[in-house]
C-alpha cells in the first residue's frame, strides 16, 4: 500500500486519534508556541495513527495530520528518544495549519516549511506489523490479526521468560482454540480502513 493511500483512508475515531507535537509543530513552521490555546487547536488539528507501538512509556509511529476533515501532512517518530518529524503534503498544507496555528497564537514567524521529501508518498509501506514485546499490542485496533494464516484474537501476555514478555496467549476465531504463541509471530494490519479487519 502506498504511504499516501494509507493517509487518506486511516481510521479517523477517536480511540485512534492522538496529539501532535506543538514544540515540534512550532519548529517546524517556524512559530513560538507561547501562549497557545491548546484546547482550541487540538479541537481541529488531530492526528491519527496509521500504525503505532509502545516504546517504553511512549507510543510511537506513523500517523495522518488532519486539519478538521483535510488530510495535511503526517509525522513519524520510530523511537521514545527520536525526534518527531513532520512532514506537510505541500506548502499550501503548511500554510493552512500554520493559519490554524496562528488563531491560537498571539506571535508570529515567517517559515520554511518541512514538506515531504520528493517520492516518499508514493513509496509502498508494510500492510500487516507485528511487534516483538507483550505490552506494544495495546491499541483496540490490533486486536484482530492472524498467525501462521489463521484469524486470531490476542487475549493477554503469557510471560514465559523471567524479565519480558515476548508470547501472547490468543484465540483462533474459526475455533475458540486457545494457544500461547511467539508475539513476533502475530501479523495485523496498519490502521487503514480498507485493512482493518471486522468482527
Amino acid at each position: 500500500m502506498k504511504l499516501i493511500d494509507a493517509l487518506k483512508d486511516v481510521v479517523r475515531t477517536k480511540e485512534n486519534s492522538t496529539t501532535i507535537g506543538i514544540e515540534e509543530l512550532s519548529s517546524a513552521i517556524n512559530l513560538n508556541s507561547y501562549p497557545f490555546d491548546y484546547d482550541k487547536f487540538e479541537s481541529k488539528l488531530i492526528c491519527y495513527w496509521v500504525f503505532t507501538w509502545y516504546c517504553t512509556d511512549t507510543w510511537v509511529g506513523l500517523t495522518a495530520i488532519y486539519l478538521g476533515d483535510e488530510l495535511m501532512g503526517y509525522t513519524y517518530q520510530s523511537a521514545r528518544k527520536n525526534p518527531l518529524d513532520i512532514y506537510f503534503l505541500s506548502n499550501e498544507s503548511a500554510i493552512k495549519v500554520k493559519d490554524w496555528y496562528k488563531e491560537c497564537l498571539t506571535e508570529e514567524a515567517e517559515p520554511e516549511y518541512p514538506l515531504a521529501p520528493e517520492g516518499d508518498l508514493e513509496e509502498e509501506i508494510p500492510a500487516m506489523r507485528n511487534v516483538h514485546y507483550s505490552d506494544q499490542l495495546l491499541k483496540h485496533l490490533d486486536k484482530k490479526g492472524f498467525h501462521n494464516g489463521e484469524r486470531v484474537t490476542p487475549i493477554k501476555p503469557a510471560r514465559l521468560d523471567k524479565y519480558v514478555d515476548k508470547h501472547y496467549i490468543v484465540r483462533v476465531d474459526a475455533t475458540g482454540e486457545e494457544k500461547t504463541i511467539p508475539v513476533a509471530e502475530y501479523k495485523f494490519p496498519i490502521h487503514v480502513n480498507s485493512l482493518i479487519l471486522k468482527d
